[in-house]
């Protein structure tokens, strides 16, 4: 849930070398449309490109994909101790994550056996933030080294 529903996003779990190939086919492609001036018809969110001219993603541009998780990260932040820990718990969470393809990650080794409590949560948050901002890094730079088979980096450079 987000503002941007309707674009593309990388599937993160895409991570095998054929995958990898065809992402670097991609950016080829766009390199190409860079350089004969021909318009692609793909609409990617800042999530997608900002990584792609080699610029951090940050929390809205996370928001306008994954609007549920930011919220959701938000209430852990703001939440009482009671409701992360006691007798009256009523929120039991991992050290693990979905990624935007739903694939579930640990935030750290052994995540899985690791509770949310109210004394780990900015490390649940921060973990959190951090992978998920960078979710896509592997496709993202082949997608960028099939862009640079066409255009050169320095100009690559000047679009930004």
């Amino acid at each position: 849930v987000g503002k941007n529903q309707d674009k593309f996003i990388i599937n993160p779990s895409c991570r095998s070398r054929i995958h990898l190939r065809m992402y670097r086919f991609l950016g080829q492609l766009m390199g190409m449309a860079i350089r004969t001036g021909v318009m692609l018809t793909v609409d990617f969110p800042s999530f997608f490109w900002k990584p792609l001219v080699g610029i951090q993603p940050n929390m809205k541009d996370l928001n306008d994909v994954d609007q549920s998780l930011c919220k959701f990260l938000d209430f852990i932040k703001n939440a009482s101790k009671e409701l992360l820990e006691g007798s009256h718990r009523t929120l039991f969470e991992k050290f693990q994550i979905p990624l935007s393809d739903t694939t579930v990650v640990l935030l750290k080794p052994g995540g899985d056996n690791i509770d949310l409590t109210w004394s780990n949560r900015d490390e649940y948050i921060s973990l959190a933030r951090r992978v998920r901002l960078n979710e896509s890094r592997i496709q993202t730079e082949a997608i960028r080294k099939g862009i640079t088979d066409i255009v050169p980096q320095n100009l690559l450079n000047l679009c930004t």
